[in-house]
């Protein structure tokens, strides 16, 4: 039986960022900011938000908790972060506007 790759988020990293930046924090007072003092290094959330390493589902969990979002608005690259954070209602993130699609030329 063979391993297929892991399928991963492709926007979790910017999202993530985004989370900390529209909170106003610095990555150490995120880590505060989610009671994760003991468990995560400000070196590992740098990496978390440039794409190099990916969040377990507990820190995962505390990002979306402290946006007041549900997991899925962080891991589903279809959807958008509110404008505001944290969100006033716990929030399912903004559905993206759909990319249109390229048009090709007729050959005659």
């Amino acid at each position: 039986m063979g391993s297929l790759p892991r399928r991963t988020p492709k926007r979790l990293h910017e999202k993530l960022r985004q989370i900390r930046l529209k909170l106003g924090l610095s990555q150490n007072g995120m880590i505060k900011f989610m009671r994760l003092e003991q468990e995560l290094t400000r070196e590992e959330v740098s990496s978390f938000e440039i794409g190099r390493r990916q969040p377990n589902l507990t820190t995962l969990r505390a990002y979306a908790n402290a946006a007041n979002l549900y997991v899925d608005a962080l891991i589903v690259d279809s959807v958008d972060l509110p404008e505001s954070l944290p969100s006033s209602i716990k929030s399912e993130g903004v559905p993206r506007p759909a990319k249109p699609k390229k048009t090709t030329k007729n050959s005659r």
